[in-house]
């Protein structure tokens, strides 16, 4: 459980080495219970969304459809400026 109820998650695996089956079947059900939470707490979701930049993370994700499921981006920024213009990720006040 997230401390803060976010509508939106970005996972970053910008960093990830290798992707295996492992790894895809905890993106699809942490994707289904985020998903699953956020309709329980009436809160519009703005989605799951997994930063994938190169082919050891991305790949994988395209071969099981995966990216069918949650949205891809290449980059944190690139999933972060599509969830901040979907108006989806609370902005901090100041």
């Amino acid at each position: 459980m997230l401390a803060d109820d976010p509508p939106t998650l970005v996972i970053d695996l910008a960093e990830v080495t290798l992707l295996a089956s492992v790894g895809l079947r905890l993106r699809a059900t942490a994707n289904e219970r985020f998903v699953l939470a956020t309709a329980k707490r009436s809160v519009e979701s703005g989605g799951f969304a997994v930063v994938a930049g190169g082919p050891e993370t991305c790949r994988p994700i395209e071969l099981t459809d995966l990216n069918e499921v949650f949205d891809l981006y290449l980059s944190l920024n690139d999933a972060l400026e599509a969830v901040r213009s979907k108006h989806r990720l609370r902005q901090p006040p100041g």
